[in-house]
């Protein structure tokens, strides 16, 4: 037995544990157990075997960790140097992660650990590694890119963390946490972001702590016109990333938020030239007005510097002329008409001279007329309105 060199009992319904004895076999160079019902932990001695260069165990119940001494069992062949070159781990019951110096054993070209959902590579690997061109597809809608170490190492996705997955065109989201179909009116090309079409806004549920971990339900039409939601048409959103427009991450009012307290505000990332809503619009749909925006038929325009502080101006003296009004009628009452049609004219001055500023920085004139034309009773201040304000008009 000692001279034994190639080992073949694949598919044999062999059970039990490897025995510690098979380090006798010091040239022994090839043993395959695959698809067989071997069980306990590999055991550290048969990595010791000098002349071992082949090893398929996969298809069994083993469990426990790959030993280190695989990296130590080699051979002085003449000049070279003898090692395992082939490693089948897969399908089995394996725990831990594999050892750099496994990882790197001079002359392996094939290593496999795939379907041992218990292995997970050491905090300490590194991650960052350089990837390939080749890719493994999932039937769970998501790919992963092979790890560029010089030879075939395979392994499940979450050995490596899912580092190098990503979603396939028409899913998006994180693998770890499950890709997403495609929702209506969006694009996918793959990722872990969706995008969609100028003219709808972005639906999110209520549950989420955290406004970058909402869910995305789907989109909506927006109110005309519809070019207040997504203008730029570059705004993308992402689970557990939040939405994304030119950079500035910006999450929208949900559905039935309306507060800032709840999944956010909807405000325009104006700073990075990307924006969900157009920029004065807010809030779920885009049917709101910024703060510094006022709505006029569905659509939000800016306050122009002082407007507000005018509009309370011409509140106030519109109530004055109220109050000289019920005066006027008084001295009417009393004889004393003539009096209080000198206070009435004098207050309409300053009445019209707010209303020509209120004018320049807000609302239109005509709409200004039809008021002051329904409010006025006097007919000598109605008179006196009407001229005023065709001068203003022309």
């Amino acid at each position: 037995m000692t001279q034994l060199q190639v080992l073949n009992l694949n598919s044999n319904q062999l059970s039990g544990s490897l025995p510690a004895s098979m380090r006798s076999l010091s040239r022994l160079q090839v043993l395959r157990l695959q698809e067989n019902q071997l069980s306990g932990t590999i055991p550290w001695e048969l990595g010791l075997l000098p002349a071992l260069v082949e090893l398929a165990l996969a298809s069994n119940r083993l469990e426990g960790r790959v030993p280190i001494s695989f990296a130590l069992a080699t051979e002085e062949v003449g000049e070279a140097e003898r090692s395992i070159i082939a490693l089948d781990l897969s399908s089995n019951n394996l725990t831990g992660g594999l050892s750099y110096y496994l990882l790197h054993l001079p002359n392996i070209y094939f290593l496999s650990v795939r379907d041992n959902p218990l292995m997970a590579a050491d905090p300490s690997d590194d991650l960052f590694f350089p990837l390939t061109e080749d890719a493994t597809f999932y039937p769970e809608e998501f790919h992963c890119f092979s790890r560029d170490i010089g030879y075939q190492l395979q392994y499940d996705p979450q050995y490596y963390r899912y580092y190098g997955c990503l979603c396939n065109a028409g899913y998006y989201g994180d693998p770890r946490q499950g890709c997403i179909a495609c929702h209506e009116h969006g694009e996918c090309p793959g990722g872990r972001l969706i995008s969609w079409h100028t003219g709808y806004y972005p639906v999110l549920n209520d549950t989420a702590v955290r406004p970058r971990d909402a869910a995305l339900l789907g989109f909506e039409l927006c109110n005309q016109p519809y070019s207040r939601c997504n203008p730029s048409g570059d705004c993308a959103f992402g689970p557990g990333l939040g939405f994304n427009c030119s950079g500035a991450t910006t999450p929208p009012r949900s559905r039935r938020a309306h507060s800032s307290a709840a999944v956010g505000g909807g405000a325009a990332a104006a700073a990075s030239g990307g924006q969900i809503c157009e920029q004065g619009y807010s809030s779920f749909l885009c049917a709101g007005c910024e703060q510094g925006y006022f709505k006029r038929g569905g659509e939000c325009f800016e306050c122009k510097s002082g407007s507000v502080r005018w509009g309370v101006l011409f509140a106030v003296t519109w109530v004055l002329l109220l109050i000289v009004g019920v005066f006027g009628g008084l001295m009417n009452a009393f004889g004393h008409l003539g009096k209080a049609l000198k206070v009435i004219v004098f207050m309409s001055m300053i009445f019209m001279i707010l209303l020509l500023l209120w004018l320049v920085n807000a609302i239109p004139t005509s709409i200004v007329y039809i008021i002051v034309a329904i409010s006025v009773r006097s007919p000598i201040l109605h008179n006196y309105v009407h001229i005023i304000l065709m001068c203003i008009c022309t």
